[in-house]
């Protein structure tokens, strides 16, 4: 399956939690890891291989990204223990990055996407970028901050 992306809305309070108890932090990501889940102060959507498309056409794999579009997949980082790390933005940093994609239109991030290195089909990447945009947006508007699972 390869990499793929666990992308968790989080109350500022939930992510206050998690940096101080990073148990808490590892059962939350692994009880609601590879699906879409909505639950009263946390909404989470789930990316597989598009994730690493999505970092591709904005820069993060060449290295070229700059803030906000660097941030897409998380800014800080969170450690979960020895081999685990979660980047993370704060509610600020959700708001940046939810006002900056939505200046991305599709054909815009088709444009982007077009010559990606995993050959994935540039459809089902700007799928997958409409979803992320959406979540940012609606992160945004509750206030949430972001927590991100990568798996290995």
């Amino acid at each position: 399956m390869g990499v793929t992306f666990q992308i968790f809305s989080i109350t500022p309070d939930r992510l206050d939690e998690f940096q101080s108890d990073a148990a808490a932090a590892a059962a939350f990501t692994m009880e609601h890891y590879l699906r879409d889940v909505t639950g009263d102060d946390f909404e989470a959507v789930w990316l597989d291989k598009t994730g690493l498309g999505i970092l591709e056409a904005f820069g993060m794999v060449d290295g070229s990204a700059e803030p906000p579009a660097k941030w897409c997949l998380g800014a800080d980082v969170l450690s979960l223990g020895e081999e685990m790390v979660c980047p993370f933005l704060t509610p600020e940093q959700t708001t940046a990055l939810a006002a900056w994609i939505a200046t991305v239109s599709d054909d815009d991030f088709r444009a982007r996407a077009g010559s990606n290195i995993m050959d994935t089909d540039v459809e089902y990447l700007a799928g997958g970028f409409a979803a992320l945009r959406a979540f940012y947006e609606r992160a945004a508007a509750a206030e949430r901050a972001v927590l991100v699972y990568a798996s290995p």
